[in-house]
C-alpha cells in the first residue's frame, strides 16, 4: 500500500475540523459514523432522534471527501452531496449549514486542519473555490447552470420533486439541451441523502432502481440483446 504524502489529513482530525467549523465537538456517533464509512466504503442508513445533527452528514462526507483525495487512494466518496428533504424549511436550513461550511473553507488558515481540507478539495476539482453549496427548491431562483464544473465538490440542498424530475431527465425549468447534463450530476458520482426518508418513499425506490440499471447497464458481464443482421 502506497504511503499517504506528507502532510495529508487523519481521520482522527475530524473532530477538530468540526470544532474549526461550527464551534463544538462532533457527537459520538458522528465519529463512528466517519470511520465506519472510511473502513468499508458503505454510507449505512441513519436512524437518529431529530436535533442530533443529522445535516452533519455535510460535514462527513465533505471531510471524508478531502482525506480520500489526500491520500492518493483511489476515489470512492462521490465529488456531490445531495442533501434531499420533502421540506422547503429543512432544505433551507440544510443549505444554511452548506454555505456556512463554504464559507469557513474560503476563510481558513493554510495550517489548520479546514485549511488543509480546503486545500484538498481545490486541488481536487481544480479550482479556487473549496466547496460550492447550491440551494434547489421552488419560490427561489438559481442559475439553470448551476455548477461551474462537474469536478467541483458541491452540496446541494434540494426538495424531492426537484432532484428527482432532474435524475429522471425531466428537470423544472430546464431546457431539453441541459437535461442530460443535470441528470448525469444527479445520477453520477452523485452521494444522495435523503431526510425524513418515511415521507419521500418513491424516490427512494426510483433511485434505487436507477442505480441497480446504472450498475447493470455498465457491467461488462451483461448479456448483450437484439437482433443480429443478416
Amino acid at each position: 500500500m502506497k504511503a499517504a504524502p506528507e502532510g495529508a489529513l487523519r481521520l482522527e482530525e475530524f473532530s477538530d475540523f468540526v470544532q474549526e467549523v461550527r464551534g463544538h465537538r462532533p457527537f459520538p456517533w458522528q465519529t463512528a459514523y466517519l470511520n465506519r464509512v472510511a473502513e468499508s466504503g458503505i454510507w449505512p442508513d441513519l436512524d437518529i432522534p431529530t436535533g442530533l445533527g443529522k445535516t452533519s452528514m455535510i460535514d462527513i462526507w465533505v471531510f471524508l471527501l478531502a482525506w480520500q483525495h489526500g491520500t492518493g487512494a483511489r476515489r470512492t466518496v462521490p465529488v456531490r452531496l445531495f442533501f434531499v428533504v420533502d421540506r422547503r424549511l429543512v432544505v433551507d436550513q440544510a443549505h444554511e449549514n452548506g454555505c456556512a461550511l463554504q464559507q469557513a473553507l474560503h476563510d481558513s488558515g493554510p495550517t489548520t486542519v479546514t485549511g488543509r481540507v480546503a486545500r484538498a478539495l481545490r486541488d481536487l476539482g481544480a479550482s479556487d473555490t473549496a466547496l460550492e453549496s447550491v440551494r434547489m427548491r421552488g419560490g427561489v431562483d438559481w442559475s439553470s447552470r448551476w455548477l461551474r464544473s462537474p469536478a467541483q465538490p458541491a452540496v446541494i440542498s434540494s426538495t424531492v420533486d426537484q432532484y428527482g424530475s432532474r435524475l429522471l431527465f425531466r428537470g423544472y425549468h430546464t431546457s431539453p439541451r441541459m437535461r442530460p447534463v443535470d441528470a448525469a450530476l444527479c445520477g453520477m458520482d452523485a452521494l444522495l441523502a435523503v431526510d425524513e426518508a418515511h415521507i419521500a418513499l418513491p424516490l427512494l425506490v426510483t433511485a434505487t432502481d436507477c442505480a441497480a440499471y446504472q450498475a447493470w447497464s455498465t457491467s461488462p458481464y451483461r448479456p448483450r440483446t437484439g437482433r443480429r443482421g443478416r
